[in-house]
C-alpha cells in the first residue's frame, strides 16, 4: 500500500493509522535508500504479528495479511492460510497485546509522517465509488455479498470451546534490538512445548530454514522415537526463492534423521477457488500440532528472521478436538495430490510423485524454471541465512 493511500485513509476521521518502525525519509529515494544503509539494523526489524479485533468482543489471529492473495483474489497465486477466531477472555489478551504494540515508542502515527500532503481522501472516495460499478470488481463484491451474514460467522454450533488456550507475542522490543536471544521471546515459550513432545509433531511453516540448531532439535525428538513431520514450499511455489535456498540445505540432514518433509507443489489439488481464476497456490499458513492434544496457529516462521528480528505472535492451545481438525487439513495438505513427499537416494534428494497410481522419484526441484532454480542456487552459497 502506498503513502498516497496510507496518508488518505488516516484522514478519515474514525479511522487512525500508525506505522510499525518506519523509515522517516518518506519523500525522497536517495535520503531513503541512505537511511536504509545507516539504520539497516533497525530498519530491518519488522511487525510480523497478525490480528484482527472488533468491539472488544471477536478476536483473529493467524497469519494471514491484508492484500488480494490471502483472500483468494490474486491474479497469479493465492497463499493458504490458518487463522483462528475468537470469543470470550482470549479477545482481551489480544488487546492487550495490540495496546503494547501501538503505544510502543516505534509506532509512528501516519500523519507525523506525511503530515505536508494534501487531504486525499474525497478523491479516494470518488476512486472507490466508481470501481463499485464497474464489471471488474463485481468478482470481488459478490462473494462478500453473499457471505456477510454475522451470524452466520459466529454460529455458536461453528466454535469448538477450549478451556486451555493462550495468545502469545513478542514484546515491541524486540523491534529495537533490546532483547536477548529467547529472553521473553514468543519462540522461547514455544520451544519447550515443540521439545515436549511425546509421539508425534505436524509443523506446518512456509518458510523453513531450521539451523543448525532446529535440526538438532528435531533429531533429538526422532532420536526419542516421536514421529516429526514438516510440510513447507516447494521452489515453485514459494514466494521468496532466497529462504527455500537456505532451506534446502538442510533437507539432507533431515531426512537423515528420519523426519517427514513435504513440499506443497505449486498447482495443488486441494479443491481451492480464486476470484481472478489463478490456480498457482503458495503456503502461508505457520502452525503445529503434538500429540493429538496441544497445536499453535499464528505468524511465526521457523526460519532467523521470525526467530531473531521480525516480532510474532500467535494461539497457544489444548483441545483434543480443535487439533484433531488441525491433523485432518494436514493429511490433506501432505496428500501426493497436494505435495511432494521427500526422500533420499544416495545422498541425493528426491521427490516422490505420483502418476496413475505408479511411484516416480524426481531428481531436481518440480515445476520450477531454471531462472529460479539458478536462483536459489546462487543464494544458497551466499551468507544470508541470518536474514532470511
Amino acid at each position: 500500500m502506498s503513502d498516497k493511500i496510507f496518508h488518505a485513509i488516516d484522514c478519515h476521521p474514525n479511522i487512525e493509522l500508525r506505522l510499525f518502525n518506519p523509515t522517516k525519509a518518506r519523500e525522497n529515494i536517495l535520503r531513503r535508500g541512505l537511511e536504509m544503509a545507516l539504520r539497516f539494523r533497525s530498519v530491518n526489524r519488522r511487525m510480523h504479528n497478525k490480528a484482527w479485533i472488533a468491539d472488544g468482543r471477536i478476536a483473529m489471529v493467524g497469519g494471514r495479511n491484508i492484500g488480494d492473495p490471502y483472500f483468494d483474489a490474486g491474479e497469479n497465486a493465492n497463499f493458504r492460510d490458518f487463522d483462528l477466531l475468537m470469543v470470550g477472555e482470549a479477545v482481551a489478551k489480544t488487546e492487550r497485546l495490540f495496546d503494547g504494540y501501538w503505544n510502543s515508542s516505534v509506532a509512528v502515527p501516519v500523519r507525523a509522517l506525511l503530515s505536508r500532503r494534501a487531504n486525499k481522501l474525497k478523491k479516494l472516495r470518488r476512486n472507490m465509488e466508481r470501481l463499485h460499478f464497474e464489471q471488474r470488481a463485481q468478482p470481488y463484491l459478490d462473494p462478500v455479498r453473499d457471505e456477510t451474514s454475522l451470524t452466520h460467522i459466529v454460529a455458536e454450533d461453528r466454535y469448538i470451546w477450549v478451556d486451555k488456550l493462550d495468545v502469545l507475542a513478542d514484546p515491541p522490543e524486540k523491534a529495537a534490538g533490546k532483547l536477548r536471544s529467547g529472553q521473553n521471546t514468543l519462540m522461547g515459550m514455544l520451544l519447550p512445548v515443540i521439545t515436549g513432545t511425546a509421539e508425534f509433531i505436524h509443523i506446518t511453516s512456509p518458510y523453513f530454514v531450521p539451523g543448525e540448531r532446529g535440526v538438532e532439535a528435531l533429531t533429538k525428538l526422532r532420536d526419542k522415537g516421536v514421529k516429526v513431520s514438516v510440510l513447507t514450499n516447494s521452489l515453485a511455489a514459494t514466494d521468496v526463492a532466497a529462504v527455500h535456498a537456505g532451506y534446502s540445505r538442510y533437507r539432507p540432514a533431515l531426512l537423515k534423521a528420519g523426519i517427514a518433509l513435504f513440499e506443497l507443489k505449486s498447482i495443488a489439488d486441494m479443491g481451492s477457488f480464486s476470484l481472478r481464476g489463478s490456480k498457482q497456490a503458495s503456503l502461508h499458513t505457520k502452525a503445529f500440532a503434538r500429540d493429538g492434544k496441544y497445536g499453535f496457529i499464528g505468524s511465526l516462521n521457523l526460519d532467523p528472521r521470525s526467530v531473531s528480528l521480525n516480532t510474532e505472535m500467535g494461539v497457544l492451545f489444548e483441545s483434543q478436538d480443535l487439533v484433531e481438525r488441525m491433523d485432518a487439513i494436514f493429511a490433506v495438505e501432505t496428500d501426493p495430490d497436494s505435495s511432494y513427499p521427500l526422500t533420499l537416494e544416495k545422498g541425493s534428494v528426491r521427490w516422490l510423485k505420483v502418476v496413475e497410481g505408479r511411484n516416480t522419484l524426481l531428481r531436481g526441484e518440480p515445476d520450477a524454471g531454471i531462472a529460479r532454480r539458478a536462483t536459489a542456487w546462487l543464494i544458497k552459497w551466499l551468507p544470508l541465512e541470518s536474514q532470511l
